[in-house]
């Protein structure tokens, strides 16, 4: 059955107790209803009645849009956070300001000084305190009066030798705000802001190429810096002269590999070693070539050639030789197959 009871009550927060009698007297066991009334247009109480559940989560900030260098100690900052309604930062992770509203976004000022700077961020809401996120920047502040200073440009983290046209750069340079590249003393590139990395594609033709970097700020101009990379894009020349003979003493069995020395194309990285193949599949194209070794002559002994197979019967294994140059490519190499009979 239902009933409909008019009541009158205050606003606010109110328990309703509800008991049945029968017509004996008997009284059932009561029934509780939690309610609230709230006056007219007021926003409802959030649920639960203390707001949220969880501490916050998911906070991200990000310094500058994730500029990896700032001349200005005055940055912005982009954040992020879910279900935060207070937040805090700092320079350090330690001295933090006071609890702030949450917001989208924040001017903030980097501790002084050169170098590497972080900011920290941390959000609260009823629940409890998150963990705090950081992001950093390099502040390259210059000197009052002072152009840029102590330029420095490595190619591909300081190799000798690179393969191939496209490159990175790995840069410094103190006070700088913009700064520009060439190759090979030729014409410079636009000016664009300071980074601490930049790809580059080199000039094509083999040979020595130089990078040349050069910056500014307000004060002036910088003298260029620049480093140097030998570029080889063109393996070796084939092994085309590989012989085999088979050496058989009552202790041991070995094939013996011969072949003339070859050359790197030049202007090229000149050669290094030899890698030496072989496929106990002899049957082109199916060959199964393993590196089983690798030398700076032109000989080679295979001390193993029998592998798992007893040497009872006769097996043929096939070879290859490929020389490789200074710069990693490597070169081609034709195949000979060796007879290696019985016991």
């Amino acid at each position: 059955q239902t009933r409909s009871a008019d009541l009158v009550v205050s606003t606010g927060s109110h328990s309703l107790y509800v008991k049945c009698k029968d017509n004996a007297g008997n009284e059932g066991v009561s029934a509780t209803k939690e309610f609230s009334v709230v006056a007219s247009q007021a926003p409802p109480t959030p649920n639960p009645p203390g707001g949220y559940y969880y501490p916050p989560a998911n906070l991200a900030v990000v310094i500058n849009n994730g500029a990896s260098s700032t001349v200005y100690t005055n940055v912005v900052l982009s954040l992020a956070a879910y279900n935060a309604t207070q937040c805090r930062y700092s320079n350090d992770g330690t001295s933090w300001t006071v609890w702030e509203p949450y917001l989208m976004s924040r001017s903030w000022v980097l501790s002084s000084g050169n170098g590497v700077k972080a900011v920290y961020y941390q959000c609260q809401n009823n629940a409890g305190v998150s963990a705090s996120v950081y992001d950093t920047i390099t502040l390259n502040e210059p000197a009052v009066g002072v152009a840029p200073s102590g330029l420095s440009v490595s190619i591909s983290n300081g190799v000798q030798y690179v393969t191939g046209r496209d490159v990175g750069l790995t840069l410094y340079a103190s006070g700088a705000s913009e700064c520009r590249y060439n190759n090979d003393g030729n014409a410079y590139s636009d000016w664009e802001p300071y980074y601490t990395y930049r790809s580059w594609t080199l000039l094509t033709g083999d040979g020595v190429k130089t990078v040349y970097y050069q910056c500014r700020n307000s004060n002036g101009w910088s003298a260029p810096a620049w480093d140097t990379v030998f570029m080889d894009t063109i393996a070796p020349f084939s092994v085309n002269s590989l012989t085999g003979s088979v050496e058989r003493t009552p202790k041991k069995l070995n094939v013996i590999l011969f072949w003339y020395a070859v050359t790197d194309p030049q202007p090229g990285s000149n050669v290094n070693h030899y890698n030496v193949y072989r496929s106990d599949v002899v049957q082109p194209p199916t060959y199964q070539f393993e590196k089983i070794g690798e030398t700076t002559d032109t000989k080679f002994v295979d001390a193993d050639p029998l592998g798992p197979d007893s040497g009872d019967t006769t097996v043929s294994r096939a070879y290859r030789v490929r020389a490789v140059d200074n710069a990693g490519n490597e070169g081609d190499g034709s195949v000979i197959i060796v007879i290696i009979a019985a016991a």
